[in-house]
This record gives C-alpha cells, structure tokens and sequence, in this order.
C-alpha cells in the first residue's frame, strides 16, 4: 500500500523510511597520494607543476591572475606617506611589503643551495624609508627579487617538488612554494583593503 493510500485509511501520518548517515572522513593527502587516487600516472601530468607555480608568483607581483589584483598596481599607487600610514593595530602598507619581502628572501638562498636563515619575529622589521625614491628602489627591489624566485621555481625539477624543504618539519619544496604565492595573496589582500581606508579617512 502507498503511503498516500496508508495515510487516508489509517488516519495516521506516514513514516519516512529510515535515512542511514553517511559519515565521510576526510584525510590530508600529499600531493604524490591525491595523484594516485586519482590514478593520474602519466609523466606529462607534472611536467608543467613548477612553472605553473613560477607563474602563480609572478601573476600576484606583476598581474595576469584571475583576480586581476597584483601587488605592483597596489604598491606603485601607493605613496610613501599612505605606506606609513597606520590605522589602529594594522600593519602599515611599508610593513606588509617588507614582510612579503622578507619570505622571499628566506626561500631564495636554499634554491641557490644555502640554507634556510628566517625568524619570524623580524619578518615585520621594514627599513627606515625616508623618500619617495627609497619607496621607489623597495618596490623595485620586491619585483626583481620575486622574478628571481620564480625563475629558479620554474627551472627546479618537478620529480623533485614532494622532497623536503631543507628539512622534514618544513614540508615539502611544493609545499614551500604553494604557501608563498599563498601567503603574498593574503597580505595582497591586506594591502588593497588599507589603502581602501586610507583613500576614505
């Protein structure tokens, strides 16, 4: 019998059948586990997996990324008088910069066989800039040295991205390289939204 039928001659409600959940489990995969779940095997899958990462660097810097926000068009529009400005606790603009900076410089010198040199607490430690052309120079000089870093990322095998970063606890190179253009386009973000405050105070 229906459950429509049920209900008329019966004079009671239908139950719904029982609805069994269904807990799913998520594990953190590497990147070698996602691949063979996947059951993506063939060599050409990877072969473009560090200049696709170059790429993501430089789009961020320089533009060409799908959220058409780089850091170039924000810094170069900024003065160095906005760069100093602070709201509140907010970082200023001269300070996220060099903090992006700083990252960059700490990876570039294991691509180069040196060793990772980088302490959190001094990542925020800007240079003194006094003039409109030492703002100038700073830019330049994240623009040219983030082209270096993807230069190399782009050049670095990609059998070799899932080894570690100089040591175990620092992950894997890709990893490395993920949280950098990750970790730009988040402080990007801080950089478009203070210069959004400073243009309404």
């Amino acid at each position: 019998m229906s459950c429509k039928n049920r209900r008329s001659t019966e004079n009671r409600p239908c139950s719904l059948p029982k609805i069994h959940k269904v807990h799913l489990r998520y594990d953190p995969l590497d990147d070698t586990s996602i691949a063979e779940l996947l059951n993506f095997r063939s060599p050409n899958l990877m072969i473009m997996t560090s200049k696709l990462l170059a790429n993501h660097l430089r789009q961020v810097t320089t533009g060409g990324n799908w959220t058409a926000s780089n850091l170039q068009n924000h810094l170069d529009a900024t003065t160095l008088e906005q760069a100093k400005s602070q709201i509140g606790s907010l970082n200023t603009i001269l300070a996220l910069s060099y903090h992006i900076l700083y990252y960059v410089r700490a990876i570039t010198p294991v691509m180069r066989g040196g060793s990772l040199d980088a302490h959190d607490k001094y990542s925020y430690d800007a240079p003194e800039i006094s003039s409109e052309e030492e703002w100038q120079s700073m830019r330049q000089s994240i623009y040219d040295e983030i082209e270096d870093l993807a230069k190399l990322i782009e050049e670095y095998p990609d059998d070799q991205l899932d080894k570690f970063f100089e040591l175990e606890k620092y992950g894997s190179y890709h990893r490395n390289f993920l949280g950098l253009i990750e970790h730009t386009h988040y402080h990007l973000g801080q950089i478009a939204l203070i210069r959004k405050l400073l243009s309404e105070a």
